[in-house]
């Protein structure tokens, strides 16, 4: 959707191949409903604004074409607000943030075979919420690379996977990480982190 603004009440997509939903540069409001079963990414919001909640983004796969399988992409200056988001089962990321700008409250995502929220480039990033919980998720339940500007607090990251990732052209890191930063100046506080 490339229009000034949206507004979607209890919309499902599911069986796309691609993108399940698209907003680019307007501004997005979603609640209830969700992106789920289908191929590439559930939802991107790419140079836009979004406020998301209540939505489910679960089961994104790869298939045959070359988008990865993401739960959500928010890129390219996009800015994100989120409540109460389930992010499960994903064959790659959960949410990959890309130069966007996020407040994700009351997180729950599971069993997605990266990381459940991965960050880079980013001014502005924070999780927080008594409900949030990041569980089995592989490499880290948070990584964020290159940004500034990150508040993660109250929140519970257990059971994490160990994967292997690249760094670079030549390297790789093996890790199971509850948080994982990287050059990145982050303000924790109130986390559990459980084996």
């Amino acid at each position: 959707v490339d229009v000034a603004s949206a507004n979607l009440s209890n919309v499902l997509v599911s069986g796309f191949g691609a993108f399940g939903a698209l907003f680019v540069r307007g501004a997005a409001t979603w609640q209830g409903g969700g992106a789920v079963d289908n191929l590439g990414t559930g939802l991107e919001v790419w140079a836009g604004a979004a406020t998301l909640g209540n939505i489910e983004l679960c089961r994104m796969r790869q298939g045959l074409g070359a988008l990865e399988p993401y739960g959500a992409v928010f890129a390219s200056g996009a800015s994100v607000q989120s409540a109460d988001l389930t992010v499960c089962d994903n064959d790659l990321y959960g949410m990959m943030h890309d130069g966007a700008t996020a407040q994700h409250t009351d997180l729950v995502a599971r069993g997605n075979r990266f990381a459940a929220v991965w960050v880079q480039n980013s001014t502005s990033f924070g999780l927080s919420g008594a409900r949030t919980l990041l569980e089995g998720n592989g490499f880290a339940g948070v990584s964020v690379v290159d940004s500034t500007g990150v508040d993660i607090r109250d929140a519970e990251v257990r059971a994490t996977v160990s994967r292997l990732a690249l760094v670079g052209e030549t390297g790789s890191i093996r890790a199971a990480d509850g948080v994982h930063l990287v050059r990145t100046v982050a303000a924790l506080s109130d986390l559990v982190l459980r084996d």
